[in-house]
């Protein structure tokens, strides 16, 4: 007979579960292993590979064709119309001078321009004069009367007083009727006389706001010629370009650029400086409110992300300036 022996069955299930909890942990060391090692190197061709000693030296790095001159794209070039036509008048500089940032390149005039200009100016200056003239005249009127409504005031303070002073007199029998009679009516129409002169008052002022309104419009719309002779955005704009060039110490040796727009009460100001040869070339965008405090602002980024080293590296040396048509 076979005799049953449950404890050997345990003792396998025992050795199931040993070997089954060893292969967990040795698969888990595995795995961890396996994630901590880096990637292996890349197969490469061996035709590509130089294999050699490291050295210390200058590395010489050549370029076939020629690096040429960084001329601009005919896509790229924004044309900016002037609002006016002028006349060269003199001629600072000749093509392929070099030139800084605050070198005049030609004097231009425009006779007609600055005639409007000067009327203009006149204008605006006459509005205001005869603005500042009208409140003092009307200010003065104003002012007289005031002085006659005071006058008014008092007489019927005085007279309102003797006609209750006359009216006990009367009761009293001091006075006749016919005196009192008059007092009063002296006392109301004194008092009719008040509420005149504080009615012509109120309407006189009135009629003052009208007429400084009248004349503050005179002077908004000569100040409106005068802007768009003078704009003041354009200027806030060439501002901000010529800090920003100012800034860099632009010359003809480095191509730097700057161009600065006005939109909805704030400048927008692009720039640019690069290497001649146009391998290295840095951008910078920005806005603000101060177009001097932009220019200088985007002017310390452009140095600060190279382009001191850029300037350096070109005054440097004898840079080729490429000839102007």
């Amino acid at each position: 007979m076979d005799i049953a022996r449950p404890d050997i069955k345990k003792q396998k299930q025992r050795r199931l579960v040993l070997w089954a909890g060893i292969g967990v942990v040795v698969l888990t060391v595995a795995v961890v292993l396996v994630s901590r090692l880096k990637p292996a190197a890349p197969v490469v061709d061996a035709s590509t590979v130089w294999p050699d000693t490291v050295k210390r030296g200058d590395m010489i790095r050549q370029v076939r064709g020629s690096t040429g001159l960084l001329v601009p794209r005919e896509d790229s070039i924004e044309l900016i119309p002037a609002l006016t036509d002028a006349t060269v008048v003199r001629i600072r500089v000749l093509p392929g001078t070099i030139v800084r940032a605050d070198t005049i390149l030609m004097d231009l005039a425009a006779p007609e321009v600055e005639q409007k200009l000067l009327d203009a100016q006149l204008q605006v200056k006459a509005a205001e004069a005869d603005y500042k003239d009208k409140q003092a005249t009307l200010q003065s009127t104003l002012m007289d009367k005031k002085i006659a409504a005071a006058q008014v005031a008092t007489e019927n303070s005085t007279d309102e007083r003797q006609a209750k002073i006359d009216e006990q007199l009367n009761k009293l029998g001091v006075i006749s009727g016919v005196a009192y009679e008059k007092s009063r009516s002296t006392s109301e129409q004194l008092a009719a006389q008040h509420k005149l002169s504080l009615l012509q008052l109120e309407v006189n002022e009135k009629n003052i706001e009208v007429q400084l309104s009248s004349a503050q419009t005179k002077i908004e719309q000569a100040k409106a010629l005068l802007a768009f002779l003078n704009d003041t955005d354009t200027h806030a704009a060439i501002d901000c370009e010529r800090a920003l060039l100012g800034s860099l110490g632009g010359g003809c040796q480095v191509p730097i650029g700057a161009y600065a727009e006005k939109r909805g009460g704030r400048l927008f100001l692009r720039a640019m400086v690069g290497r001649p040869d146009g391998s290295q070339i840095l951008r910078e965008q920005a806005d603000g409110t101060d177009g001097v405090k932009l220019g200088r602002e985007t002017a310390q980024t452009l140095l600060w992300r190279g382009g001191d080293k850029i300037l350096n590296d070109v005054y440097a040396q004898e840079v080729e300036v490429p000839k102007q048509p």
